[in-house]
């Protein structure tokens, strides 16, 4: 009977986390240590995922409770490196419990560490800094002070730049770089450091030093890598990244950064089989997806693209990028109302995605949307006034509108932007090379007192790009050339009204087919306000302000 009772007690104990068995039953572990744990040997890592451990030895005449503690505390961090980050909170709870017995530099710098796993970096920072300050005091009897001085700079030198104190980090790394040389670790750190403020050759130095003392050290190659790219010497990148991946190649983010620098270079086809390695080696990578559809689309295998496009939204719903990416392709596929809807939720998803934009215009202008095309193009600009395809974008909008020289102005923008946009110098032949007739009446006007209004007035401007994109629509399928002018006049009586005017000068027409146009237009410029009432059916504010516009606009005929 006593046996049975013993059996249930363990079952209890088992049911407990490690932590609070080794704090509950502290005078028991105790026992259990000098019984059984003097003849067994745990198996301890010897790095850490993040950051670098001290090796502070065990000493035998240290409380027994207290290295049950660290080799929990050890395990639990152990087990946070295999994925489970919530044992990284138990091994920081384990190491504060030993630190209300004694202060030990060690137990810091894997506080640190663990801080840095779960994103904590300040918390890292203080950790590194406490450990610091411990271990310089312990300088008359710790033979291996500098070395383990350095590991904890070093860690400190990569939680400054985490939180993009770089300059610091910098001070910190070189002091570790300093007090061991030999600390790879440390010079990695500084390299990384450099590249954050862009000063690559000093970031390539550090990543030499790193390489020199570890010539397997795959971060240091990959790194050195990345830094070359920057600095446009593509054939020692290549070269780097080639080393990295012959020391590793199971490395999934290695092989997407190299597919990503050889489709930056132009060779898409290396960069699809860089990408597919990533995918064989983990294919729950959304990003390898994505970019590996990005170099099916430069090959013009839109439809693979676009299957790739999928899986990375599949993968990850809220990878904007894919989204993107999908509304490109399927502009490409001429699928204009998806790759619309694809790139709104680009948007949705990173307001501030100025590629977004641009994929949404050129979607609308092709669908004949022009005025709304116009907006998004423009918003596209204000985001980033250097992205070039905007600018092309912009340029095909301008010449759907008939400013043809602005279209030619912007053309040129985007091609001063990417001097090898080879997209941009064919519609600029086009252009050039395209005669100019009519040019002078196939367009649509506005007064400044109409741009004023749109600035103020959200519901106008949507009205009145509603009403160009349907003129523009009807142009196209009349094939008739005229002026369309927006203007808005006050009454001369009552100065409070406004009327908006929409005047329409034919050409080339009789007057009786000029009124079968003039009733077609008005009918057209109807249903297209109607049309935006409806969308905005739910907001009576803004349905009272269209019905208000809708009232007072008048669509005019030149008949002479």
């Amino acid at each position: 009977m006593t046996f049975v009772l013993r059996i249930t007690k363990l079952t209890e104990f088992c049911k407990m986390d490690l932590y609070q068995l080794t704090i509950l039953y502290k005078p028991l572990l105790q026992w259990f240590y000098y019984v059984i744990m003097q003849n067994v040997s745990v198996d301890i890592p010897n790095t850490q995922s993040f950051g670098q451990e001290t090796t502070d030895k065990v000493d035998d005449d240290r409380d027994p409770s207290i290295v049950l503690l660290s080799k929990t505390a050890e395990k639990f961090m152990k087990m946070g490196q295999k994925g489970d980050k919530s044992k990284f909170e138990l091994a920081i709870k384990t190491f504060n419990e030993i630190l209300t017995v004694e202060q030990n530099y060690d137990i810091w710098n894997n506080i640190g560490i663990c801080f840095l796993e779960i994103k904590q970096y300040e918390n890292a920072v203080n950790a590194f800094t406490k450990g610091l300050e411990i271990i310089s005091k312990a300088i008359e009897y710790k033979d291996n002070f500098n070395i383990e001085r350095s590991k904890i700079l070093s860690n400190r030198s990569a939680a400054l730049i985490l939180l993009q104190k770089i300059r610091e980090a910098i001070v910190t790394a070189k002091l570790a770089s300093n007090i061991n040389p030999t600390n790879v670790e440390a010079w990695l750190n500084l390299g990384v450091a450099y590249a954050n403020i862009s000063k690559f050759e000093k970031a390539v130095e550090a990543y030499n030093a790193a390489t020199m003392l570890r010539p397997d050290y795959h971060d240091g190659w990959k790194n050195k890598g990345l830094a070359q790219e920057q600095m446009k010497q593509y054939s020692e990148a290549e070269s780097s990244y080639n080393r990295a991946l012959d020391i590793d190649d199971t490395n999934a983010n290695t092989w997407i950064i190299k597919g990503n620098f050889l489709s930056y270079i132009g060779k898409f086809e290396e960069a699809l089989e860089a990408y597919t390695n990533s995918i064989l080696i983990d294919e729950t990578q959304s990003v390898a997806f994505s970019n590996r559809g990005a170099s099916y689309s430069n090959l013009k295998m839109h439809n693979l693209a676009l299957a790739d496009y999928e899986k990375s939204i599949e993968i990850d719903p809220n990878n904007f990028h894919a989204w993107n990416n999908k509304g490109a392709v399927l502009t490409l596929l001429k699928r204009y109302q998806e790759a619309i809807a694809a790139s709104d939720n680009s948007i949705k998803l990173n307001p501030t995605l100025a590629e977004g934009y641009s994929n949404k215009a050129n979607a609308l202008n092709l669908l004949g949307h022009v005025g709304t095309a116009f907006t998004a193009i423009n918003k596209a600009i204000n985001i980033d006034n250097d992205l070039a395809v905007a600018w092309l974008t912009k340029s095909e909008i301008l010449e759907t509108m008939d400013q043809h020289q602005e279209a030619l102005n912007s053309v040129e923008r985007a091609i001063k932007l990417k001097k090898d946009y080879s997209e941009a110098k064919d519609f600029l032949a086009y252009l050039v090379g395209k005669p100019q007739v009519n040019n002078d009446i196939r367009k649509i006007s506005q007064e400044t007192s109409v741009q004023i209004e749109k600035s103020s007035d959200t519901i106008f401007e949507i009205l009145i790009n509603a009403i160009i994109d349907k003129v523009n629509t009807i142009k196209e399928l009349t094939k008739t050339a005229y002026k369309c002018h927006i203007s808005i006049k006050y009454d001369y009586e009552i100065s409070s009204w406004k009327r908006y005017i929409v005047n329409f000068e034919l050409s080339s027409l009789t007057v009786p087919e000029k009124l079968e146009l003039w009733k077609k237009l008005d009918t057209h410029i109807r249903n297209a306000i109607e049309e935006q009432q409806k969308k905005y059916s739910h907001d009576d504010k803004s349905l009272k302000r269209m019905s208000e516009i809708n009232s007072n606009l008048f669509v005019d005929v030149t008949l002479e």
